[in-house]
């Protein structure tokens, strides 16, 4: 999928390896830099951060750019050793995708705050149509990885709560993950079979179209890309008060928020927006708004060459 919505101009190269073979693959990326004599290296996430920055660097590259997507609760001791004297230290700048993780990588991971800046992810807008649906069954739709940090749990218990008050409603859940048996069992034990529905991978796009409202119940996020995408699809969203959650949902406005492991809250919210097609609609429209005005893919490229002029332009290399 990401090759095929490459400009036809841009080479693609794909260095496939298990950790086994690290070695070979550090060598063939080392290689292929120092060949395509490459000006801007840009890795994401820990690992890549780790191998891109000490390679593109031993291959000569001149400007080396990281980017910060998730708060990785998993990092030890050794891991932020990394963080703060090898990749730090070589990058030239480093990107959190929200203004939450860059304050986590310069509290927790003791990184230079004069490094490190927040550029969001951004969507291609104009790809999501607005649409909402007001049927006699109201579709709430979940998208990502069945994992803890999403807290399925919650938006479950929340979907019990809305049945008990005879709500007509069907919980959508699009994604798989290492929690789907689990799930699988709690929906069995709730007796919610015929209310909860976890439809596996879905492609965004049409997902968003059988849904009238977006859900998040996450306790821990980055900027959430499928929280854009429901946005530009004019869908109005229930979410939690977490991460970059909170720089793009202004609640009552584009959004409803409760806090995290608040199932009571997030069905109260969603009860809301099934009572009330102005609210549902005017948070919707607003939703869309604020995708269109801060995160369309456009003005975040926009963001990213303008960041890579000028780190080239510090090394005196001036873009063609």
């Amino acid at each position: 999928g990401f090759k095929k919505n490459l400009n036809k101009d841009v080479k693609y190269f794909s260095v496939q390896y298990r950790r086994r073979y690290m070695p070979l693959g550090i060598v063939r990326r080392f290689l292929y830099l120092k060949r395509q004599k490459i000006d801007v290296l840009h890795t994401h996430m820990y690992d890549p951060n780790k191998i891109g920055t000490i390679t593109g660097r031993l291959a000569g590259v001149p400007v080396i750019v990281t980017s910060e997507h998730g708060k990785n609760p998993w990092k030890k001791s050794r891991h932020r050793f990394v963080e703060k004297q090898i990749i730090d230290k070589i990058a030239d700048k480093r990107v959190a995708v929200s203004k939450d993780i860059r304050f986590l990588r310069i509290t927790k991971d003791g990184i230079n705050p004069e490094k490190i800046i927040t550029i969001p992810n951004g969507i291609p807008v104009s790809k999501y149509q607005a649409k909402i649906n007001h049927k006699s069954k109201i579709i709430i739709g979940c998208l990502g990885r069945l994992i803890e940090a999403k807290d399925y749990f919650s938006m479950f218990e929340a979907v019990k709560l809305l049945k008990k008050k005879s709500f007509n409603i069907e919980l959508h859940v699009a994604g798989d993950g290492h929690l789907k048996r689990e799930l699988i069992q709690f929906i069995s034990d709730a007796g919610l079979k015929e209310s909860i529905k976890l439809l596996g991978f879905q492609q965004p796009q049409e997902f968003f179209k059988k849904i009238d409202i977006f859900a998040m119940s996450s306790i821990r996020e980055g900027m959430p890309v499928a929280l854009l995408e429901a946005m530009s699809c004019g869908l109005p969203v229930v979410a939690t008060k977490v991460g970059g959650i909170l720089e793009v949902i202004i609640d009552g406005c584009n959004g409803l928020l409760s806090d995290a492991g608040k199932p009571e809250e997030l069905s109260k919210n969603i009860e809301s927006l099934i009572k009330d097609p102005a609210l549902c609609s005017k948070i919707g429209k607003n939703a869309r708004i604020r995708v269109s005005e801060k995160y369309d893919i456009k003005k975040i490229a926009e963001k990213f060459a303008g960041l890579y002029q000028k780190l080239l332009s510090d090394r005196g290399i001036e873009l063609v």
